[in-house]
């Protein structure tokens, strides 16, 4: 039983608390307002940014990219609720 609980715990130990799985990225650290306004405000940044928390990805609200999608998004809909 000791070797056991000892591979567990070496297992447990091993997890790192960001990083990549499956091809995208996690974060399960706390979360911090300057990780917030970094990854959700960032003028200079990409427009998909790893999570502040969990595991994928965030919009940066500061990326052009991020209102057009926004923008696509609400015509699509308002269209849909128009022929439904």
């Amino acid at each position: 039983m000791t070797t056991q609980t000892t591979n567990q715990t070496e297992t447990n130990t091993n997890l790192q608390p960001q990083g990549e799985a499956l091809g995208m990225p996690y974060d399960f650290r706390r979360p911090t307002m300057d990780k917030v306004k970094a990854r959700w405000w960032n003028p200079e940044g990409p427009m998909l940014t790893p999570k502040v928390f969990g595991w994928g990805w965030d919009l940066n609200l500061a990326h052009w990219g991020s209102w057009v999608f926004f923008a696509t998004v609400a015509v699509l809909l308002a269209v849909l609720f128009q022929l439904g």
